[in-house]
């Protein structure tokens, strides 16, 4: 288990991840914009994402889905999700 952990860590750190999470959400940005209803669908399947894995995070989408749906919807699509 502990070995399990120790490499969950190691990938969560690695920049070559890091990189392709950025690159996730670089792409999901223009989804949110352009196309609500789908947008919404992908915020609230990224934020229960977040919500599981401790090394994701659907953070960096917020100012995009605030600008596309406002506080209110924004937060209760976290909640869901």
């Amino acid at each position: 288990m502990v070995m399990l952990l120790a490499g969950l860590a190691l990938l969560a750190s690695s920049e070559a991840f890091q990189s392709l999470l950025g690159r996730a959400v670089d792409a999901a940005a223009p989804i949110i914009s352009t196309h609500p209803v789908w947008g919404a669908g992908l915020f609230v399947v990224l934020s229960a994402l977040s919500a599981m894995r401790a090394f994701f995070s659907s953070a960096l989408l917020l100012p995009v889905a605030l600008q596309a749906w406002g506080k209110a919807v924004c937060a209760l699509q976290l909640w869901l999700g």
